[in-house]
């Protein structure tokens, strides 16, 4: 029931739920489609179509995901701003920091690292097709094997 601490032994559901952009007509919530030229949603996750207003289709919600995973490995969005038309701009222009970059203590596999870097690729058709071609790359990139750490080089100084 409501107020009641969690069991150790409960099991926990977590839902994610979008309900797209609303608003409210006549005191009904409709959908609001997303029109040409016209922008709505969030800065931070927008895909570059989004941010220029272009049509969208499953593709800029992977790239939402993806700007969302790297938050997640990163600690820190891809772009960083205080102005919202800065960040739109860098969705749009500017190829997200790796990851090692940013996140170097974080020791995020390579393969990991380039299938959330491939979902946040500019072009919609660079990106993975569907949530279910996401989820199998993950998958993958996580079952793949931790590279090995260099050795130091044996040549000599030159």
């Amino acid at each position: 029931g409501a107020g009641r601490p969690l069991e150790a032994s409960a099991a926990v559901t977590c839902k994610v739920l979008d309900f797209g952009i609303a608003k409210m007509l006549d005191g009904r919530v409709d959908a609001l489609e997303t029109q040409a030229g016209t922008v709505f949603g969030t800065p931070r996750y927008m895909s570059p179509e989004q941010a220029q207003g272009r049509s969208l289709d499953a593709r800029s919600d992977l790239y939402a995901l993806g700007v969302l995973l790297y938050q997640m490995l990163a600690g820190r969005a891809p772009f960083v701003d205080d102005d919202a038309v800065v960040v739109m701009a860098r969705h749009i222009k500017t190829p997200p920091p790796p990851l090692e970059q940013v996140a170097p203590s974080a020791h995020v596999p390579p393969a990991l690292a380039a299938v959330v870097m491939r979902s946040l690729e500019k072009d919609p058709g660079a990106r993975p097709s569907s949530a279910r071609e996401l989820a199998s790359l993950l998958d993958e990139a996580l079952r793949a094997p931790a590279p090995q750490p260099s050795s130091p080089s044996l040549r000599p100084p030159q």
